[in-house]
């Protein structure tokens, strides 16, 4: 079975991990996706994981900067929109990137490399 938001996902860890030493800035996954649960899923939600975070993280300078993977096709959830517009309002940037080169960009565009 293909993933291709898993395989892109790899393939921007494998860069971010290359990259973050160097650059100055700290960065992680937020592990959302999956099936879960119904007890597990009572369980996270309790302890304030929220639907809709994007896949990555990235701090530089005091400042927060979010990078949403989706594959060629795919299509942000409602919860994903909102929380989009969520941390745009609190002064955090989110991008969606279909591709390694696009999470290039971002990271150029952000100043962030």
């Amino acid at each position: 079975m293909k993933r291709p938001e898993q395989e892109l996902q790899n393939a921007v860890a494998d860069y971010l991990f290359m990259l973050e030493k160097h650059n100055g800035f700290l960065w992680f996954a937020v592990p959302n996706g999956g099936h879960r649960s119904k007890i597990e899923a009572a369980i996270f939600k309790g302890q304030g994981v929220r639907a809709g975070i994007p896949d990555i993280c990235i701090i530089k300078g005091g400042k927060s900067y979010f990078i949403e993977l989706k594959s060629a096709k795919g299509r942000m959830s409602p919860a994903q929109e909102h929380i989009k517009e969520m941390l745009e309002m609190v002064g955090s940037p989110v991008l969606v990137c279909r591709s390694l080169d696009e999470v290039k960009w971002c990271l150029q565009h952000w100043g962030i490399i």
